[in-house]
């Protein structure tokens, strides 16, 4: 955050940040966190002029301490690889066991008995 207030006014940078991400993003609210990560990223190194590792550094201590689970574009290659489906016999039949109470399913329509 003190890169992007760095300057003589600390509101003045965060209106430059904020102005432009609306002209950018066409919004200021709604953004999930990869988005703003992201963009954050795009204002930080083409607009500041914060070198991309560095600023890559900044928004990964940022991003891993605000508890998100998502992949930013701009963290891709710094945060670790999503965990692989359990791929094991035990994975395969719990994702079998957990498959028969999806609701496209065969069942007994409401009112008919099985037999």
């Amino acid at each position: 955050m003190q890169r992007l207030l760095s300057g003589p006014s600390a509101f003045a940078a965060f209106w430059a940040c904020s102005d432009w991400l609306w002209q950018t993003a066409g919004t200021t609210a709604g953004l999930t966190p990869e988005a703003l990560a992201d963009a954050l990223f795009d204002y930080l190194t083409a607009r500041s002029g914060v070198p991309p590792e560095v600023t890559r550094q900044l928004l990964l201590a940022d991003y891993a301490g605000s508890g998100a689970h998502g992949r930013p574009q701009c963290l891709r290659i710094v945060l670790p690889r999503p965990q692989q489906p359990d791929l094991s016999r035990r994975g395969r039949q719990l994702a079998s066991r957990q498959a028969r109470h999806q609701p496209d399913a065969a069942e007994p329509e409401s009112g008919q008995l099985s037999g």
